[in-house]
């Protein structure tokens, strides 16, 4: 009977520690996906803004062509915009 005991209380201690690396493994998963949502959050306003972003950069080139702005075109082309 003995060895039985043994076995029991081994087992259960492999069951405790299996319990405690699932709740740690749980944990760290929770962690990552609040990160992952997070980040897949800034992808899609970044994709949002996107269309603003060049609707603004288009206004901006059309004003210094229509007013033939050379220091707003040595602008654009200083941040690597070329104007048609």
């Amino acid at each position: 009977m003995r060895r039985w005991q043994n076995i029991i209380t081994v087992a259960a201690a492999f069951g405790i520690l299996l319990l405690l690396t699932n709740m740690v493994l749980v944990e760290r998963t929770r962690i990552l996906q609040a990160e992952v949502s997070s980040r897949a959050q800034y992808i899609q306003q970044t994709v949002q803004l996107e269309g603003l972003q060049r609707d603004l950069l288009n206004a901006v080139a059309n004003l210094s062509v229509r007013n033939k702005d050379d220091a707003l075109k040595a602008i654009l082309t200083d941040q690597g915009i070329t104007i048609k």
